[in-house]
This record gives structure tokens, sequence and C-alpha cells, in this order.
């Protein structure tokens, strides 16, 4: 962490420090003299020759700049004599305007100056009055924009007894005009420009070099643009780099010749505005520099393959046409993607062909999707011979039952036939596991429902065989009622079975009507009020304020609470409170029992509402362990849902009935 401080913190003082030294640099350009080379000296001789021709024109209204050798088309001639006023009225615009331009004329006593004020002591004079230049520069002109046979029939006259003095402010006047951009601006700018650009990058190479890689990357504002793919890290640099070099050499050529400055002038301080934002765009490129020699310097630390591969736009286009021949190599037989593969197909197709278009690079790349396209074709040939054989492999160990060996494997163009594979090998474990819970569920209910008959048939035979030993009216009539109770507990087991053996078939009749669900269920906790009192049992119902009419058969419904709140009797913990909550879910009714438990519900919810499974385990309760097996049956026939939800010692049952669409 304090690494990657230090460094944020070198790189800051050193951009800040690097751009206050290239505006130092402009600030000192800006008070160095200018200077003339030969070409601007040329170039400004034939200003002052051309604009001589307008003097002379204005001096002597008889004179012509140029005539005709021999006859031309007066349509020509015209055009070209206007061309020659144009170029020297433009001429003489220019130079009139520049505040760094003086001039005198004469011809027979007659002169003309500029309205400018003079000095000799600060202007230079340039004289021109017999320099044959002058020919060369009308007739360069004519021969550029009308051609060399066209110059070659124009005879061009010279001013005669004309005098034209012109002087050059000495120093000259940064005005940006035209006689200060002859000057050699760019010789001042460009040793400040060489000092700002390769100085501060030589310097920028060696700090980097000094930090570890780690640290540099790990760095605010690097470490986001490190992670950049190549080809867009390289456009945002050149665009960046382009835009700042133009930036940077325009406003300090304008700076020099006060171009900005001038155009600007009813800005108040623009002098300090064009010095900050000369300061930024240098710390904006010293900022590039630091960045572009990060991402460098990361391309090769972490190694220049693994670079090209894994951050480059060619690389990964190039995994996604591989991954994209791979797809098409392994599509299913029986799936329903033909279309999409074919679409893709011909997009490569394409995109191939275009490549090949290419000149010279084309050839290349054919050999190169030639030999690429026959190593995927021996590596595809010997992928599908293995996962053929593998999905044969799969077929044998079915058909000879060994599920356990057809595990889950990817096969290619094969994989819908092997995944029907599984399918069948789930079906068949499926089908067995069901055989085998469904034959040690009827042991179970032979066993249960044996232990069952047998209870009450076995009491029912002691207390006759004790009738029949005694003559006792007393006893006799004690053990009439033990059988009468065993009788009745026989009858309620048979009719339970019945039940249930009913609504599983479906052949059960329902006679339905509107019930008000919350008065019902107040009657069956009514009947059941004592059995609940003798284990100081308090029930909490929670009903909507208005009533809820289901249409239900009333018997049978009541027939589920009955069963729920003999389970509350029998199983609830003394002394506790019973929560019954219904709810009106708009097309849902839904009710929920909730109690503790007196036993340890260590028993499958699931299979706590099978037929004679109970939470009693011992089965020292009286009871058929039909109970729950009716709430399901019969809520389930009625179109309802029954679940249980076990939470510690809480035992949640809820049972939801929808409401009829009216």
């Amino acid at each position: 962490m304090q690494k990657k401080r230090i460094f944020f913190l070198v790189v800051t003082l050193f951009t800040l420090v690097c751009s206050a030294f290239s505006v130092y640099g402009l600030m000192n350009a800006q008070s160095i003299e200018p200077t003339y080379d030969e070409q601007a000296k040329d170039e400004l001789q034939n200003s002052f020759e051309l604009f001589s021709y307008y003097v002379a024109e204005q001096l002597d209204p008889n004179y012509k700049p140029i005539s005709f050798k021999d006859p031309v088309d007066a349509e020509e001639a015209k055009r070209i004599e206007d061309f020659v006023q144009n170029r020297i009225y433009a001429t003489y615009t220019t130079m009139n305007q520049d505040s760094n331009f003086y001039y005198e004329a004469e011809y027979k006593g007659k002169t003309i100056t500029s309205a400018e004020n003079f000095s000799s002591k600060h202007w230079t004079l340039f004289e021109n009055n017999e320099d044959p230049r002058i020919q060369n520069a009308l007739y360069s002109e004519i021969a550029w924009n009308f051609g060399t046979e066209t110059a070659k029939n124009i005879q061009i006259h010279e001013p005669k007894n004309v005098k034209v003095a012109f002087y050059v402010h000495d120093p000259v006047i940064r005005n940006g005009k035209y006689i200060a951009h002859l000057s050699n601006i760019d010789a001042l700018i460009l040793p400040q420009m060489i000092f700002g650009f390769f100085l501060p990058l030589a310097l920028a190479v060696l700090i980097v070099l000094l930090f570890k890689n780690k640290v540099e990357c790990e760095t605010v504002f690097f470490k986001d643009f490190i992670k950049w793919k190549f080809e867009p890290a390289f456009l945002f640099s050149t665009i960046g780099y382009l835009l700042l070099c133009m930036g940077i050499f325009s406003l300090s050529l304008a700076c020099m010749n006060r171009e900005f400055y001038m155009t600007f002038e009813t800005i108040k301080g623009i002098v300090p505005i064009s010095y900050i934002l000369y300061f930024c765009l240098w710390m904006l490129l010293y900022w590039m520099y630091w960045l572009d020699l990060v991402y460098i310097k990361r391309m090769f630390a972490e190694g220049f393959l693994r670079f090209v591969k894994k951050d480059t736009l060619l690389f990964t286009f190039i995994r996604w046409v591989h991954k994209k021949v791979k797809e098409l190599m392994e599509y299913s037989l029986f799936e329903g993607n033909s279309a999409t593969k074919l679409v893709l197909l011909f997009g490569l197709f394409v995109l191939v062909t275009i490549f090949f278009n290419i000149p010279v690079l084309g050839w290349f790349l054919m050999m190169a999707c030639l030999i690429y396209g026959l190593i995927q074709g021996k590596k595809y040939y010997n992928r599908l011979h293995k996962q053929y054989d593998i999905t044969l492999e799969a077929t044998k160990k079915l058909a000879e039952g060994r599920f356990d060996e057809v595990l889950p494997y990817p096969v290619g163009p094969f994989q819908s036939i092997y995944n029907s594979l599984l399918q069948v090998k789930t079906g068949f474990e499926k089908a067995l596991q069901e055989g085998i819970q469904s034959q040690n569920m009827k042991t179970e209910l032979i066993s249960n429902v044996s232990h069952d008959l047998k209870t009450p048939l076995t009491g029912i035979k002691t207390y006759v065989e004790l009738v029949e030993s005694t003559d006792d009216p007393k006893k006799i009539k004690e053990y009439a009622k033990k059988i009468e109770g065993y009788t009745n507990r026989l009858d309620r087991l048979v009719v339970d079975l019945f039940d249930v053996s009913k609504a599983n078939s479906g052949n059960i009749e329902l006679e339905k009507q509107m019930i008000d669900i919350t008065s019902l269920i107040e009657q069956v906790n009514a009947e059941h009020i004592d059995a609940l009192q003798k284990k100081n049992i308090s029930i909490v119902l929670k009903h909507p304020d208005h009533p809820v009419f289901l249409d239900l058969d009333p018997n049978k419904t009541m027939r589920i609470f009955e069963n729920l709140t003999n389970n509350i009797a029998k199983y609830s913990h003394d002394h506790t409170r019973v929560f019954m909550d219904i709810e009106d879910q708009g097309d849902l009714v839904k009710i929920t029992y909730r109690n503790t438990s007196s036993l340890p519900l260590d028993f499958n919810p699931d299979e706590i509402v099978e037929r004679f499974v109970r939470g009693d385990k011992s089965r020292h309760e009286i009871g058929s362990g039909l109970g729950l097996a009716i709430v399901k049956s019969f809520t389930e026939v009625q179109n309802g849902t029954f679940k249980i939800e076990i939470d510690g010692d809480l035992f949640k049952a809820i049972v939801t009935f929808k409401k009829e669409n009216e």
C-alpha cells in the first residue's frame, strides 16, 4: 500500500513539474527575437513586388501590368486579366492591413504612403525597383492557374518611373498576420518542443523501471487502464497523442504570434488562461506517457505471448472462431438447432471468403485455414470415434443391468442419445426403488393391519371367555362393556380403511354445498372441548371478520378437521395453546393448525400421512393410524391440498381449498 502511494505521488509531482517547465519554456521562447530564413525572405520579396503593381496602377492610370503577344479570345483574356487584378489586390489588402508593413511610393512628383506612424529607427528598408523576380512571381502565378502555354503568350510590364520603398518593423510585432507568420517561429518552438516531449519521456521510462510491475498495476488510475484490450488502448493512445500534440503545437504558435490574445482580446485575463490551458495539455500528455509505459511494461512483465493470447481483440476473435467451429463439430444429432448451426457456418464461410480476397495476405490466410481445417478434422474424427464407443458401451451396461456404471459424460454429437440412455437408467432405478418401497409398504401394511385387528379381536375373545366362566351379573355387564368398546374400535378401523380405499380409488360420492368453514371448525372444536380440557389445552382461533364460504361436502370436511383435532388432543403437550388460523387469500382459503408435540417429532412429514403410519411408533395409543391418511384423501378428493411441516417440537398441519369461480 505504501509503495503504491509513493509511485502515485512520484507520478503526480513529475507531471506537475514537467508541465510547469514546458510553460516556462514557452514564456522564454516568446522573449526571443524571430529571424527570417532565405525562403521567408524570397516570399516576402515577391509579395512586395506584387504590391508594386497595385501602387503603379494607383499612380499611373494608363499602366497595365500585362498584355498578350498573340490575339486571345476575349472571354479568355477577360478571365486572365481578372485573375491578375484579383491577385494583385489580394496582396495589397494583406500587406496594407499588417502593422509590420509600411511603404512609400513616388511617380512624377506624386507620392502615396501607409497611414501608419513611421519612425526610421524601428523599420528595415526593402527596395525592389529593378529586381527581375517580379516577372517570375507573376509568371508563376499565371502558369500555375492557366498553364505554361498561356503564360508564354503573356507580356508582363514592369512599372516604369515608379519608385517604391518597403519597410518591415524591427523587431517584428507578433500579431498573427502575414509578415509575422513568415518569421522563423518554428525554430523558436522546436527546441522547447523536443525538450518537452522527449526528455520527460526518458525520465519517465527510468522511473517506471525502478518500481515493481505489481505496484504500478495496482495503483489508482493505472489498474483500470491496464485491463483494456490492446487494440482499444492503442487507438485511445494514438488519438490522444494526436489531439494533444496538435493542441500543444497550435497553442504554442498562437501564443508566439499573439493570435490567441488578439482573437479574445476582450476577455479579461486571457494571458493567464492561455498558460493554464497550455499547462493542462502538457499534463494530460505526460499522464498518457505514464499510462502507456505501465501498460507496455506489464505487457512484457507478464509474458508477451500470454499478453497476445489473452489481451488482444485479434486473438479473442480467433478463439471465438475456434469455439464456433468446435460447436459446429459437436452439434447433437437430434437437437433442433440445425438452422442456427447452418447460419453460423454460412457466416464463417463469408468471413473466410472476405479474407481470401485480401491481396497477398489472402493466400497466407487460405493456407492457414486449410492447415487449421485438416488439424481440426483429424481431432474431430478421433473424438467422434471415442464418443461413439462410450455411447455403445453405456448401452451394453444398461442391457446387462449395471446401472451404477452409467454416469453422465459428454459425447458430442451423440449427446442426445446418451441423455436418453441416462433417462432410461433413471426410469429403471426409480421403478425399481418404487417397487421395493411398494413391497415394503405392503409388508408394513399387512403387519400394521394385523396388529390393529388382532388387538381388539384378542380383547373380545378374552372377555367372551370371562363371560362364559362367571355367573356374576355385575361382572358379565362389565365384560360386555369391554367387548362393546373393542367392537366399536374394530368397527372404526374397518370404516376408516374403507374410507381411505374409496378416496384413493376415486370411488367416492361427494354431496357438496356451500358451507361456512369458520362455523364448521368452531363446531368441531366445541365437540372436542372435553378432551382438550383434560390436558388443559386452549385453542386460539384466528379467522376473517367475514364468513368464508366454500363448496364442499360437509361430512367429509368435518371428518378432516375432526381427525386433526383428535391428533391435537392425543399428541399435544399438556398446558399448551393450539393455534388455528383461517386465511382468505382471494382464490384460496388456507387453514393452518399448530401445536406443540409431547412426543419427539422424529418422522418424515411425507410418510406420516401414509396409511397405518403413526407418530407414536410404539402404537400404544388407541387409533387406527389412518387419521392423517383420511385427512389427505378427503382433502385431495375435494381439489384441496394437505401438507405437514415440522420445526423442532412444533407440528403444523396445513389444509388449502380453492374457491369455486362465481
